[in-house]
């Protein structure tokens, strides 16, 4: 089973991005939201082992960080999934950099 660590958003912009989500399935437009929470991936691998728990705390005070999330995409062939960018902070991708460190 394939494993990810994420971020999510504070409420309000949660909110937000469900408030588009509906507006597309009000236009027909198929989606996994009800399975789903806005978030952003930092890492996806076969398998991320218990033990990251306690290497990422630390990393965890970081967190809240400010996002600019910028243009739509869509990717993927049989299965297209459409997503929004979010553009990336030095403070993201610090994050980001650390999070690989850690765990890979």
């Amino acid at each position: 089973m394939v494993h990810s660590l994420e971020l999510v958003f504070d409420p309000d912009t949660e909110s937000a991005i469900c408030r588009i989500w509906d507006q597309l399935a009000s236009a027909g437009i198929p989606s996994q939201a009800s399975a789903s929470r806005p978030h952003v991936t930092l890492a996806v691998a076969e398998h991320i082992g218990a033990e990251v728990d306690q290497l990422l705390g630390p990393v965890s005070q970081r967190l809240l960080l400010d996002a600019t999330i910028s243009v739509s995409v869509l990717f993927g062939r049989a299965h297209v999934v459409f997503a929004r960018l979010v553009v990336p902070t030095s403070d993201l991708l610090a994050l980001h950099a650390e999070v690989h460190r850690l765990c890979f």
